[in-house]
């Protein structure tokens, strides 16, 4: 039965009651690099151990702001991620190349880590993009090669070619 007379009720309890205390307190957080005012700013290295995401590069403010690689590993929201490029207040912004796992490679314009301007994309089936993004899809001109060597070359709208 479950009362608090019952001591391993009781101690179970008692321990997950401390973690819970405990937890707010503790750093998954790993820096090292500048500080300024006690912020991260200059070139540093920041590890968010419990989400496995990693950055070195550039902070201003405690912000990832500037040039930077970001990696993520195996327990991340996004296993095998990897950006090299700009960063401005924590975000891909400005210029870069991401690869994923799957092995799509995007070079280009990033704006509040969205594709977002010129961008060129390789996909892993072999077919290629060239051309102008918008909050992630293609819009504007663009010029599409399948593998099988076919072009469609024209405008894309919210990432259909349109012609």
């Amino acid at each position: 039965m479950f009362t608090l007379k019952n001591p391993i009720f009781y101690w179970g309890l008692t321990l997950i009651v401390l973690v819970l205390e405990i937890i707010p307190f503790v750093s998954f957080i790993k820096y090292s690099g500048e500080i300024t005012k006690k912020k991260n700013t200059g070139f540093g290295k920041r590890s968010y151990l419990l989400f496995d995401e990693h950055f070195e590069g550039d902070f201003f403010n405690g912000e990832m702001n500037g040039k930077g690689k970001q990696w993520f590993g195996p327990k991340s929201k996004a296993p095998g991620e990897n950006y090299v490029g700009d960063f401005k207040y924590d975000m891909r912004h400005g210029y870069g190349t991401l690869t994923l796992e799957d092995g799509q490679c995007y070079k280009g314009e990033f704006f509040k880590d969205e594709y977002h301007g010129r961008g060129e994309v390789s996909f892993p089936n072999g077919d290629t993009y060239e051309g102008n993004y918008k909050n992630n899809l293609q819009h504007g001109f663009g010029v599409y090669t399948f593998s099988d060597g076919r072009i469609e070359s024209g405008q894309y709208e919210k990432g259909k070619f349109i012609g």
